[in-house]
């Protein structure tokens, strides 16, 4: 599984440039947003991390990542690459609980 690698469109909010949607267009519904620049990117990578995961879970392979150049942009959107480490996102995630009954 080690790293995948999917691009991620940034959208500046048209009302307070500090803060930035992110949509991935591979990866059907998932959203995310940060009050800056760098709280966005991390909000990425575990929004990317997550739909992932829940593909796992329920069994089937990860989308295709798209080329930057096939992703149309609008004005004042930026693509970039997100890196999400599925190793460590699965060992952080699949914390299974265990339930004991004591008598």
């Amino acid at each position: 599984m080690n790293n995948v690698l999917y691009p991620a469109v940034f959208v500046r909010d048209s009302e307070n440039d500090s803060v930035f949607s992110v949509y991935f267009p591979d990866l059907p519904g998932a959203l995310t947003y940060g009050d800056t620049l760098a709280d966005a990117i991390l909000m990425a990578q575990d929004c990317a991390g997550l739909w992932l995961f829940d593909e796992l879970e329920l069994g089937h392979t990860f989308p295709k990542a798209s080329k930057v150049e096939s992703i149309s942009l609008e004005r004042g959107q930026f693509v970039q690459y997100i890196a999400v480490d599925m190793d460590e996102f699965v060992r952080k995630h699949s914390q299974r609980v265990v339930r004991k009954n004591v008598s």
